[in-house]
């Protein structure tokens, strides 16, 4: 039970009190929202002059042309190299190992190269909602406010998650102050 005068949700993709609400208050568009689940791992390398440099890809190591997926390298800075990928979890094979697939997306010759010498000092992952605009549920209600992934707010064209997250975010606080400073309960 949560009892304030407003909550943002902003507990990511799928999270379990925003698809209560969603699910409870009917606030989901006609369009389902879908999901593609992305590993990461940043390594550390040795020195190098390869800051700035990245690599996207699309495809491969997808079991066939229905799956969608992709991955990418980052060089963060001199000694640190970002290497993810994402996977659709739309896929139709029920053999497909999202994680076996992000073990040979790294093996493969291109992604080994920029990663080669390194060592994992950090992993993770996440699952991020793909639906684009047509799946966005409604964002506010009385008492609450839904922002970020748990809003579905990802560009998965542009690659632009924590931008919108962020962003989103700074728009509820802005709201709620604004409500807020002029006397008005937000509902």
């Amino acid at each position: 039970e949560i009892r304030a005068r407003v909550t943002v949700l902003a507990e990511g993709g799928y999270g379990i009190l925003t698809e209560r609400l969603i699910r409870g208050r009917n606030l989901r568009s006609t369009r389902p929202q879908t999901y593609a689940l992305a590993f990461k791992e940043l390594y550390e390398v040795p020195a190098n002059n390869r800051a700035g440099e990245l690599v996207h890809t699309f495809g491969w190591p997808m079991p066939d042309l229905h799956t969608d997926g992709g991955g990418f390298v980052y060089h963060m800075n001199a000694t640190t190299v970002a290497v993810g990928l994402a996977v659709g979890l739309d896929y139709t094979k029920p053999n497909f190992d999202p994680h076996a697939a992000f073990r040979r997306f790294k093996a493969h010759p291109l992604i080994r190269s920029h990663i080669e010498s390194g060592k994992v000092v950090a992993y993770g992952a996440k699952v991020i909602p793909e639906g684009g605009l047509l799946s966005l549920p409604a964002l506010s209600l009385n008492g609450a406010l839904i922002v970020g992934d748990a809003a579905g707010l990802v560009d998965s064209l542009r690659i632009k998650g924590i931008h919108l997250a962020v962003e989103s975010g700074i728009a509820a606080g802005e709201t709620l102050a604004d409500c807020w400073e002029h006397g008005q309960d937000f509902g």
